[in-house]
């Protein structure tokens, strides 16, 4: 008699990609984001039923040529495109063009390369992350020193982010029932530690990352205030925004 024993490990080989970027002119980062989206959906009509094919007749090969931007053989077939999960999504947000796919091996550099032909930057490129993503939002107003209006300010924009519909269907809530309260490790309010800091510091744990960064945006844009995002990968996956501590 043979007993054999096999030590096994096995793991997913697809993470979320995420690229950011920012442009000078609020109007062209709309227009890239719009070029953006369009071939994200007729390129994923494309893979759905070509993905091995001969890449040079889709619709990102012609996308690429027309801008002049970069093409090598293969970009955006097989892997190089979400095949198992929600295509990429794309949206503007100030001056920034947020573009991510939750599940995915890779996505081509293409979106990047158009960021910088337009004049803007990549300010932030997660490819292949395994990790629960954090968006932070930062808030603050060009009140000077005008302290109190800056805090009521800070606590309407707060109240109004912790009840707001669209934020609240955007936030990852396994388990939790979706008109529940906000959960705190999937959103999280900070005031400024330092003057250097923005008045309100807003993290939040999104299923829907880029409708959940633009519902916040759109609520600062409406109280005035001017607004950045950062995405990047939790420290720690058990509590993704604990970095930030208590609500102020």
């Amino acid at each position: 008699m043979k007993i054999r024993v096999w030590s096994a490990f096995a793991s997913n080989n697809s993470g979320s990609y995420t690229i950011v970027g920012v442009f000078r002119d609020a109007a062209v980062a709309a227009e890239v984001a719009r070029e953006i989206a369009a071939v994200c959906e007729a390129h994923t009509a494309w893979h759905a039923d070509h993905a091995y094919d001969d890449a040079t007749t889709s619709p990102l090969h012609a996308f690429i040529v027309e801008r002049g931007l970069r093409w090598e053989d293969g970009r955006g077939g097989g892997d190089e495109w979400p095949e198992h999960g929600d295509p990429p999504t794309c949206a503007v947000i100030g001056h920034r063009v947020v573009v991510h796919a939750p599940y995915t091996v890779t996505v081509p550099p293409t979106f990047g390369e158009l960021f910088y032909a337009r004049g803007g930057r990549v300010e932030i490129e997660l490819d292949h992350a395994h990790e629960p993503l954090v968006a932070e939002v930062g808030i603050g107003w060009t009140y000077g020193t005008d302290a109190e209006l800056v805090a009521r300010e800070r606590a309407a924009v707060q109240a109004e982010i912790a009840s707001d519909a669209s934020v609240q269907e955007a936030l990852e809530r396994e388990g939790v029932a979706p008109d529940g309260p906000p959960l705190p490790g999937a959103l999280r309010f900070r005031g400024p530690r330092h003057w250097m800091e923005p008045a309100l510091t807003v993290g939040a744990r999104f299923r829907d990352l880029v409708g959940g960064a633009r519902a916040i945006a759109a609520i600062a844009d409406r109280h005035g205030a001017y607004h950045s995002l950062r995405v990047f990968e939790a420290l720690d996956p058990d509590d993704p925004l604990g970095y930030l501590g208590a609500a102020p």
